[in-house]
């Protein structure tokens, strides 16, 4: 296990908060791989006993190691939300196969729910650091603005070919241009896309989510192997899966 030292807490959402902690010089990780993270003093009982698998929210060029989450009453999320700078947790070496395929030129389209922009995030801040010239399409479905993590961070992020929609199902606001209401569906990405069959697409939210997306991929005829899926499980750790 590698010791990572807490440097930084911001609120990032409505319940939801982002952690900075120190990036060791031999850390080195593919953009959407996660670590399975220990804490060993907990504050409240864990029906896990302090180890979750989460997404790192960093990009690779960044210097910190960033893990965004939302609070919830487990005993390691509690023991999360009282932590402060210089407090210490346990990581294994990243893993996972929810990450972007050198040489794939073909349009990325992310559909996301929630906290699960976290791997996402990873992605496009390596991809805009490098300069890419790959067309990238983020569809990010959230009840509301306020509970986006990360969302102004991602709408102005300099990619040359990025196009960004926020998708609410609860929104109250008139919406803006590039704002819808309601959810990702089929008649969303045909009147967003040009091309959604030839596109490959990433995955990430809770198993409800991602099963929607399959279905709704399926009715797009979209093959299987165009698809990465990532199940962001929150209370049970996420199995990275690719098909």
């Amino acid at each position: 296990m590698i010791t990572l030292t807490l440097e930084k807490v911001e609120d990032t959402a409505t319940g939801t908060k982002t952690f900075y902690f120190n990036k060791p010089d031999n850390f080195q990780f593919r953009a959407g791989q996660y670590v399975a993270l220990k804490v060993d003093q907990l504050v409240a009982p864990d029906t896990r006993a302090g180890v979750r698998s989460l997404s790192i929210c960093a990009a690779p060029c960044e210097s910190q190691l960033i893990f965004t989450m939302r609070q919830s009453e487990s005993g390691f999320k509690q023991t999360f939300w009282a932590m402060e700078p210089g407090a210490t947790v346990s990581v294994t070496p990243p893993i996972g196969k929810f990450v972007l395929e050198p040489g794939d030129t073909r349009t990325v389209v992310y559909l996301v729910g929630g906290v699960g922009i976290t791997p996402v995030r990873s992605q496009l801040i390596e991809e805009a650091q490098a300069g890419s010239e790959r067309h990238f399409v983020l569809f990010n479905a959230n009840r509301k603005e306020e509970d986006a993590p990360h969302r102004e961070e991602l709408k102005s992020l300099k990619l040359a070919h990025f196009q960004y929609v926020d998708v609410f199902s609860q929104e109250e606001r008139e919406l803006l241009p590039g704002e819808v209401k309601g959810y990702i569906n089929k008649e969303l990405l045909e009147a967003s896309m040009d091309n959604p069959k030839e596109c490959v697409y990433y995955i990430v939210g809770s198993p409800s989510f991602l099963e929607a997306m399959e279905n709704m991929l399926h009715s797009l005829e979209v093959p299987e192997d165009q698809w990465h899926k990532d199940p962001f499980t929150g209370m049970d750790s996420a199995n990275v899966i690719k098909k």
